[in-house]
C-alpha cells in the first residue's frame, strides 16, 4: 500500500482566543485524496474535505475531543488540485464546535462545522 501522501501546508495565522488557525496548503495532483475521484478532472471529496480540516485542527490544537456529528456542510465549489489554497479553522470551546472554510483569492470553497464531545 502506497505511503499516504498528505498535503503539504504552512502556517499564516494562529490565535489563542477563541482557538483559531489558517493555513496556506498546497494539493498536488498526486495525492492520494484526487485518486479515482474522478479520472476525467480531479475534485477533492467532501469526505477529504472534511478528514484534512479536522488532522490539521488537531495538530495545530491537541484538545482531547471525539467526533460526534457533522453540521452545516455547504461545498459550493469543487477543489481541483492547486498550489496555494487556504483553510480556515475556528473552535468555540464551549461548544466544543469546530467551524473550517476552504477559500482562495476569488471565493469559499467550502464551509462547515464538526460537533465534538471532550474526552476524558
Amino acid at each position: 500500500m502506497p505511503a499516504l501522501k498528505f498535503p503539504t501546508h504552512r502556517l499564516l495565522k494562529k490565535t489563542d482566543e477563541p482557538p483559531e488557525v489558517i493555513l496556506e496548503l498546497s494539493l498536488p495532483a498526486e495525492l492520494i485524496f484526487f485518486e479515482g475521484h474522478f479520472p476525467e478532472k480531479a475534485i477533492l471529496p467532501a469526505v477529504s474535505q472534511i478528514f484534512i480540516a479536522e488532522q490539521l485542527f488537531k495538530e495545530h490544537f491537541p484538545f482531547k475531543l471525539k467526533f460526534v456529528a457533522l453540521k452545516r456542510l455547504k461545498f459550493r465549489r469543487p477543489i481541483v488540485p492547486v498550489n496555494q489554497l487556504k483553510l480556515e479553522l475556528s473552535f468555540q470551546p464551549d461548544k466544543s464546535l469546530l467551524s473550517f472554510r476552504y477559500f482562495d483569492e476569488h471565493e469559499t470553497k467550502s464551509t462547515g462545522h464538526i460537533l465534538f464531545k471532550t474526552q476524558s
